[in-house]
């Protein structure tokens, strides 16, 4: 007898349980919603005010000691462009694969290596036949620099396995790409504003806006309501029943 009445107090309190798990965990997501929802309008704010000031120089550029800082400001680039370059590969445009182009420039200023996305360019018919792309031996760009640059969700160990030029790319890799250019480190790396050579930009900074973070923070709130009030109405309907009997 004693041992049922354990079981049965036990299984009572498995739906109280669940629910304060269910009601914890949206509530967690919410609040973490909301939080990516600031983290996106200071980032668009950081932009915003970068693009109102005037270009900012390398000199400038190198003095800024955090990342957060050097994240999306807007640089010109001129130098020489070396021969060779990469195509990142799985790149869609409206619907269309095609590779985006990356190229390195010389930058007379700061006599660094600087690499450039200059964007998309569509892949042909044929996978095994690059698409041809022509290469201006100087440039002058504006870019939008990048100082985090992350993987992302890639299968591949290694970035290409191509042992030639162009090398196709699975993603980018700053150090592998050093690897590739013989060199010990790659310090910059930017996407241009404007197409070169029929590229065309489609790098955004922001890909969830912080109005669709709130959204998704209210859909985990009502969640956790919902939660709440069928636990709340299921344990009155019980103690009703009971109470009857």
């Amino acid at each position: 007898m004693q041992f049922e009445q354990v079981v049965g107090s036990f299984s009572k309190g498995i739906p109280a349980l669940l629910t304060a798990f269910v009601v914890l965990t949206c509530s967690s997501l919410s609040v973490w919603q909301l939080n990516r929802a600031h983290d996106k309008e200071v980032l668009l704010s950081e932009i915003k005010i970068s693009q109102n000031k005037p270009q900012t120089t390398f000199t400038q550029f190198n003095q800024l000691t955090k990342d957060n800082q050097k994240n999306g400001v807007f640089l010109t680039v001129k130098g020489d462009v070396d021969p060779r370059f990469w195509l990142l590969d799985n790149r869609i445009v409206r619907g269309q694969v095609g590779y985006d182009v990356i190229i390195v420039v010389n930058e007379h200023t700061s006599k660094q290596k600087v690499l450039v996305n200059l964007g998309w360019i569509a892949a042909g018919r044929d996978r095994a036949v690059l698409p041809p792309f022509s290469l201006p031996t100087h440039v002058e760009l504006d870019i939008q620099m990048q100082s985090d640059v992350k993987k992302g969700f890639s299968l591949a160990k290694k970035s290409t396995m191509d042992t030639h030029w162009p090398k196709v790319i699975q993603y980018i890799s700053l150090p592998e790409m050093a690897k590739h250019l013989s060199i010990s480190e790659i310090r910059y790396f930017g996407y241009a504003t404007k197409g070169l050579n029929s590229t065309q930009p489609h790098y955004k900074p922001v890909v969830m806006l912080p109005e669709k973070h709130r959204a998704y923070a209210l859909q985990w709130a009502l969640l956790a309501i919902a939660a709440l009030c069928v636990f709340v109405f299921a344990y009155k309907k019980s103690k009703k029943e009971k109470n009857n009997e």
